[in-house]
Order: C-alpha cells, then structure tokens, then sequence
C-alpha cells in the first residue's frame, strides 16, 4: 500500500498494489493447506499412539477387549485360537470365537480433523471401572487426558510455526 500527502493541495491519495496482494493471498492459502496436512499428520499420530498404549494397559484374559480398541488387531487372540481346545475352558473359546473386526471403533475424517476410537465391547466399562485388577480404575481416562495434552502442545507447536 502506497500513501502520498501534498502539502500544498492539502490532500492525499491512497493506492494498493493489488498484484501483490493477490500474491500474499496464495501464500496464506498454501501456508493454510500445509498447517491442515501438518495437523491431520499430528492428529493421527496422536491417535494411533493413544491407541497403542491402551492396548498395553487393557486387562487380559482371552485378550478380545485388546484387540477390540481402536483398529483391530487379531494377533492378540490369534494365539489363543490356537491352542487345543481341551486346554482352553469352553466359556474363554467362546469369547475368542465371538472376537471380530466388528468389536472395535476407529473412525478417521480428515475433512473433519477427527479421529475417533473404541471398542463396542459391552464390558469395556468395567475394565475401565477397575473390575480386573490388572488395570486401575480410570485407566482409560487417564489416557485419554494424557493424549488431550499431547494433542494440545503439538497444536500449539504448529501454531507457533506461523
């Protein structure tokens, strides 16, 4: 933006060199487009990692509400499908047989930068409520507020960048 006074006539003109406007407001786009690729990246990071680390805490026994949470993962009671049946009490081979993709949630929506995860085990709760000793109560809580933090720092981070 250019500004002239002339003291003489008492007045002033004003213009804007609107090429080079025109110019900023693509770098504000492109700047804008990498901090929402950048931010999906973090997010899923961030969710993956949470995800992670609840299967490590989640009590086990035949390891179904494991393999439930966030993307399904089989592995865990891939191992125990198998074992003999006659090692295994008919109630845990019932679990591992009702055990599907179905058990977990893991939704992403990158128009929406969200990503969201769980599992649609009825039992989740109570494992969460400290029914097995394995875990403490509110562990996912816990997690959950701790992935919050992380999620708010490398935002911020970001943020920063600009």
């Amino acid at each position: 933006m250019e500004s002239t006074s002339h003291d003489a006539a008492h007045d002033s003109s004003m213009s804007i060199e609107f090429s080079a406007l025109a110019q900023e407001a693509k770098r504000a786009q492109a700047t804008a487009k990498q901090l929402r690729g950048k931010a999906w990246n973090v997010l899923r990071k961030v969710a993956f990692d949470t995800s992670g680390e609840v299967k490590r805490q989640m009590p086990i026994d035949v390891g179904r509400a494991r393999a439930s949470w966030g993307n399904w993962d089989d592995r865990i009671t891939l191992g125990h499908k198998r074992l003999k049946s006659n090692r295994i009490p008919a109630s845990t081979q019932k679990q591992m047989a009702a055990a599907t993709d179905k058990d977990s949630i893991w939704e992403e929506s990158e128009d929406d930068l969200r990503v969201t995860q769980g599992s649609n085990l009825a039992y989740i709760e109570a494992l969460n409520s400290g029914h097995r000793r394995q875990a403490p109560s509110g562990f996912l809580d816990v997690i959950a507020e701790k992935a919050a933090l992380t999620l708010d720092a490398a935002i911020a981070q970001l943020a920063g960048m600009l």
